[in-house]
């Protein structure tokens, strides 16, 4: 449509632009979110604040695609387009990649409120991180706010997108009473209500409560019901959250799709293992097995091996505490034994010198 035009007509410019010659955000700060030793990137924002409803922000036919391909894979997805990519009209095959640069273009270049967002930050944008997430009765959304994952765990620096999203492709809707609970809310208050809280309100654990308490009194949260084609497009700095889902048609699920806008300085990394990505699952299968405790010399020898597991694979129990951990994460093999973790490698040693 002509509402995104704005954006479009950058687009030529942005995709011939060399990355270093992007000025890059690279001040931080300390910061205190439950998480030990974490840095703040500070990027500079356009809309501070920002919290944009947009209904039929998609067409049906593309969200109903997309809710398919989730239910059939059975599981989280993740891709990541560039802005070029994005501009691209040709849509190619029903794959994750196609859906999600279809998706990237109905919502951030083809509407008059993202036009608005995005327009002034084009010439920063790198592109979009995009993922799928399967929701049933009783799961619920922590509050958080979105960063580079796997940089943040790397690096202890929490990088936040210059925008966020979150889009609705479930065909139902609260308001017509097919679907309870799972309201979105994204708090305006920003880094100062995030640090009262903190990752998964970690700060707040000593008020069981609190979080609620303040989701019904804080006229800073904005809370936006589930309704199919509906996007919630907002400031990359908001915190935000969903309640539990209540109740659901029978043989439905619902579906979220969470688009973040990452910049230059940024985005190439986020690319190669866009979050709930097979690269993403590796990625963080490795670093959950490695940080429980370091393998060191000792341990770093030619029988030892990390082994990814797939989503879904069944594999044999621990050799030391025969606990089987789910697929995504990773096993230690070890002379021919499997274990869960390093610490479990380690208590096995110990046991038969």
């Amino acid at each position: 449509g002509g509402a995104g035009r704005g954006v479009r007509q950058c687009l030529p410019l942005v995709s011939h632009v060399a990355l270093h010659h992007v000025k890059m955000d690279a001040d931080d700060e300390p910061l205190e979110d439950g998480w030990h030793g974490t840095r703040l990137v500070k990027l500079q924002r356009v809309a501070p604040g920002a919290v944009r409803v947009v209904d039929n922000a998609l067409p049906a036919e593309l969200a109903d695609a997309v809710y398919r391909y989730t239910l059939e894979l059975g599981r989280s997805w993740g891709e990541y387009v560039t802005l070029a990519e994005a501009a691209e009209e040709k849509t190619g095959d029903a794959n994750s990649h196609s859906l999600a640069k279809q998706l990237v273009r109905s919502v951030w270049l083809n509407g008059q409120a993202a036009s608005e967002l995005l327009a002034p930050e084009v010439h920063r944008v790198h592109g979009f991180a995009l993922w799928a997430n399967i929701g049933a009765l009783g799961q619920e959304c922590a509050y958080h706010l979105d960063y580079a994952e796997l940089h943040r765990r790397r690096t202890s620096r929490l990088h936040t997108p210059l925008l966020a999203s979150t889009v609705h492709v479930s065909d139902m809707d609260a308001e017509s009473g097919e679907i309870a609970g799972g309201v979105f809310g994204v708090n305006t208050g920003g880094l100062r209500h995030y640090l009262r809280f903190g990752h998964h309100c970690v700060l707040a654990r000593g008020t069981p409560g609190a979080l609620d308490k303040d989701w019904d009194s804080d006229p800073h949260w904005v809370k936006v019901n589930y309704r199919f084609r509906r996007a919630v497009l907002f400031d990359g700095m908001l915190p935000h959250r969903a309640t539990a889902i209540s109740a659901m048609p029978e043989g439905k699920k619902r579906v979220v799709v969470g688009i973040n806008v990452f910049d230059a300085s940024i985005g190439a990394q986020v690319a190669a293992a866009p979050v709930h990505s097979d690269a993403y699952r590796e990625a963080m299968a490795e670093l959950q097995v490695f940080s429980r405790a370091p393998l060191g010399v000792s341990l770093a020898t030619a029988e030892t091996a990390l082994i990814a597991l797939a989503e879904g694979e069944q594999v044999e129990s621990c050799t030391q505490c025969r606990g089987t951990p789910p697929g995504g994460c990773s096993m230690v093999s070890y002379g021919g034994a499997w274990f869960c973790s390093v610490a479990c490698l380690k208590s096995y040693r110990k046991q038969i010198k």
